[in-house]
């Protein structure tokens, strides 16, 4: 409905005009859903995400080169 527009009061309305009235109220805010969900998209990978990656992957990387395990060791 109108934002600007005070509709009548429920009781004073036929059983038909209410349903349409309804029906309406329901339609535009399925319309308002649509819209938003289409116009914003959540962000498939957040920064903090990939920070922690990156230090998690950074410390195994830096505990293999300082303690490498035999089969990584170069032969004597």
């Amino acid at each position: 409905m109108d934002g600007h527009r005070i509709p009548p009061p429920r009781e004073e309305l036929s059983d038909e005009r209410l349903r349409e009235i309804v029906v309406a109220e329901v339609l535009m805010d399925a319309e308002e859903r649509q819209i938003v969900q289409r116009t914003w998209a959540p962000p498939r990978g957040t920064t903090r995400g990939r920070i922690a990656t990156a230090l998690v992957l950074a410390a195994i990387a830096g505990w293999l080169w300082i303690f490498p395990p035999a089969f990584l060791a170069p032969p004597p």
